[in-house]
């Protein structure tokens, strides 16, 4: 029961957090809505070790952070997934930050010891739910991901992100995407 409990509190705080990151109350401005695909090849060691292959897409959205400020909040939202049995998998990787969409490009860092979400400049979040390890999410709390290149219809990045779960268990994914038109 209290393992039910932990799970569904992970399951409603990444609810919220999607939430607040993608949601304010001012007009939406987007600046490439329209989702670009590509492909993804990360290796993965811990809980389980391997490779995980699939698909990945990107948008990239700005919203005023409050109504007539002129101070813009962009995300940029990054879905990784592959539905082959045995290697069904599915991660999503959140950047919130003030700016444009070309100031994406650089390092950005997981941080564990991070302690609110409104006293930064820039908001980083992943999940990682693969399927072998049961229904238990992964969320990052430490490591990078760093976008090298970034266009209306081309993101280019690496990444070397660790994963835990309420348990403690940990995957560490690192390697390559790119996402083109």
């Amino acid at each position: 029961m209290v393992i039910y409990i932990t799970k569904m509190s992970k399951m409603g705080f990444l609810a919220l957090l999607t939430l607040g990151l993608t949601s304010t109350t001012g007009v939406p401005k987007d600046y490439w809505p329209k989702p670009i695909e590509g492909n993804y090849d990360l290796q993965v060691k811990g809980k389980l070790n391997g490779e995980l292959a699939g698909r990945i897409s990107f948008t990239i959205t700005s919203r005023e952070e409050i109504p007539n400020s002129g101070n813009q909040i962009t995300t940029l939202e990054l879905k990784l997934n592959n539905s082959d049995t045995g290697k069904a998998h599915r991660l999503g990787f959140l950047i919130a930050k003030h700016g444009s969409p070309e100031d994406f490009v650089g390092n950005h860092k997981f941080i564990d010891t991070h302690r609110g979400l409104l006293d930064r400049n820039e908001e980083v979040f992943a999940f990682a739910d693969i399927e072998n390890l049961g229904e238990r999410p992964f969320f990052a709390h430490h490591g990078d991901i760093e976008i090298t290149q970034i266009s209306p219809d081309k993101i280019e990045g690496n990444m070397n992100v660790s994963f835990k779960d309420f348990e403690g268990t940990r995957l560490q994914l690192t390697g390559r995407f790119v996402a083109t038109n």
